[in-house]
């Protein structure tokens, strides 16, 4: 969990351009963190389970076009909703919304409803109005966050390679 969180603010920063701040729909983007932080105030610390019908309405997402994101969380999709400017990161799984104590994956697919669930969804300003420039960005960042993750994988095993246990010696006693 924690490898995929690292993954993912590495992709936040879409590399911003310095007209970023002054290049977005202000207002928009400021009624959506309004409706994003009510969620995660109600939440109270716990994990968001909001039905995605329902947050697609209070975000206004209808006509709004995405692109499908990374994501390794079973029954999960991560989109990115494009909006002038700034973009939504946002990541749903398929849940039964009865919740029932016992279920299979073939109950999910056939009666799942999408949620957002696990991570809060999250705005983030880069001043970009191409979704093909802040996708081409978006993976170029991804592809550089695992690049990173094997090198520093590969970097601790050599340093746990080359340590050597040093006993005490035995006396010839």
């Amino acid at each position: 969990m924690m490898i995929l969180l690292n993954i993912m603010l590495a992709c936040v920063s879409i590399v911003p351009t310095a007209q970023s701040e002054q290049n977005y729909d202000k207002t928009r983007h400021d009624e959506m963190q309004v409706v994003i932080n009510s969620w995660i105030r109600s939440s109270k610390g716990k994990t968001l389970e909001i039905p995605f019908v329902e947050a697609e309405k209070q975000l206004s997402l209808e006509q709004v076009k995405w692109s499908s994101a990374y994501t390794n969380v079973p029954d999960g999709e991560a989109r990115i909703y494009h909006f002038r400017g700034f973009y939504l990161n946002l990541h749903l799984v398929k849940l039964l919304p009865d919740h029932p104590p016992t279920w299979t994956s073939d109950d999910v697919q056939k009666r799942g409803q999408w949620y957002v669930y696990y991570f809060y969804p999250a705005l983030h300003v880069d001043g970009l109005d191409d979704p093909e420039k802040r996708m081409s960005n978006y993976w170029a960042a991804l592809s550089e966050s695992f690049r990173q993750r094997n090198e520093e994988a590969k970097q601790r095993l050599k340093n746990k390679k080359r340590k050597v246990v040093r006993r005490p010696a035995r006396s010839s006693q």
